[in-house]
């Protein structure tokens, strides 16, 4: 018998024993092999319930024992023949289960990129909210999300990098990219110092616990009332901020965000904004200066006077003015979007969005099923065949 490294006889069953290789070793025997090495095979044959083949060999072993060769030599012959039409019913049940395999994997890979087709034709073209549900629509999908993570091996390693970097920037020159900040949220802080800023604020020095995120130095992609209420308090205090620079337009760097946070957190999640006491960007400066006055409290009145605003009404003049001079300057673009389409990593558990942009590897740009280096397809195949392929008596 040939050697074969597929398949040793006598080994028994195993869950990746090679079916075809133990059929070939059949197909191999002479009848001067040893009757040792018959009976090792002819076990095989046997545990793996290949009896129809076996009996055959059973036969030969006998006829050598009682040493009528001629006889072994006809049952080794009828084993054999048996043996390769069970290896060509193979052959072709794996060559039609990979064609089977192939058309099937061919059209999930089909319906991945009609949805990545869809996505690339929405980042380019249509607003932020579309791009956004589509986004929401898709990113479940394990093979979307895959092909979205391989900016790195789309053929074009740096085509999506972004430089990330922290700076501080003054409230006055930033811009909004949405179109609704609630008023409570940044005007009671300054009315209130509940969290005890407004001395910051006042004096030219933001701080939070987290910094807002800019693009190109200007446009605020997330902490938008973190930016209102500082600067309704003072226009040229500082806040620090994370800047992205990158060559998108500012609509679609709101767009690769959102695919960032997809990437980091496993999906991108929104809010809609506060607005039970209204839209900052919509207040007149009568209704500014009754808000504060209805709800400016002794704490904050206290921080105002030691900054030189002696009264009230001078404390809520001043926050009127500020807020008109960021409505009159800091216009949001007329593409800006509701809170709801917002980027929002914190809502969204995104802390790595950044180094993933950094990166390059948030697959933004036309991207393709093929972008995923993966192991070949007839590999894994005929992996799946090995467990599949059942053998019909």
């Amino acid at each position: 018998m040939k050697q074969n490294e597929g398949y040793t006889p006598g080994k028994g069953w195993s869950q990746d024993f090679a079916y075809e290789d133990m059929l070939q070793a059949g197909i191999d025997l002479k009848i001067t092999d040893s009757l040792e090495l018959m009976e090792k095979i002819v076990e095989d044959f046997t545990d793996v319930n290949y009896h129809r083949e076996a009996a055959h060999l059973y036969d030969a072993i006998d006829a050598m024992k009682e040493g009528k060769k001629n006889e072994a030599k006809k049952y080794l012959k009828d084993f054999q023949t048996e043996c390769q039409k069970t290896l060509d019913i193979i052959i072709r049940e794996s060559a039609y289960m990979k064609e089977r395999f192939t058309k099937l994997a061919n059209l999930k890979e089909d319906e991945t990129q009609d949805k990545l087709d869809d996505l690339s034709a929405a980042f380019q073209d249509s607003s932020v909210e579309a791009y956004v549900s589509l986004l929401k629509k898709y990113q479940s999908d394990p093979k979307v999300a895959a092909v979205l993570r391989a900016g790195t091996t789309d053929g074009k390693p740096r085509d999506e990098k972004f430089t990330v970097s922290k700076a501080t920037y003054f409230a006055k020159v930033l811009k909004p990219t949405q179109n609704e900040i609630g008023a409570e949220e940044s005007l009671k802080n300054i009315c209130t110092d509940q969290y005890g800023s407004l001395d910051g604020f006042l004096k030219g020095k933001a701080k939070f616990p987290e910094p807002i995120i800019i693009y190109n130095a200007e446009f605020i992609l997330d902490g938008h009332h973190r930016w209102s209420q500082v600067y309704a308090a003072e226009p040229n205090a500082k806040i620090p901020s994370i800047n992205v620079t990158g060559k998108f337009e500012p609509k679609d760097i709101l767009k690769a965000i959102h695919t960032a946070i997809a990437v980091d957190a496993g999906a991108t999640k929104t809010i809609n904004a506060n607005l039970k006491a209204g839209n900052l960007l919509e207040f007149t400066p009568d209704k500014t200066k009754k808000f504060v006055m209805d709800e400016l409290q002794d704490k904050a009145r206290k921080v105002w006077n030691a900054n030189g605003y002696e009264s009230d009404e001078a404390i809520a003049t001043r926050i009127a003015e500020n807020v008109e001079a960021m409505i009159q300057n800091s216009k949001p673009e007329s593409w800006a979007p509701e809170r709801s389409s917002m980027p929002q990593p914190g809502v969204s558990g995104s802390e790595q969005w950044g180094k993933k942009m950094a990166g390059g590897s948030v697959n933004l740009i036309d991207p393709k099923s093929t972008d995923v280096k993966k192991e070949s397809v007839n590999k894994k195949l005929d992996n799946m065949l090995k467990e599949s392929i059942i053998k019909i008596k």
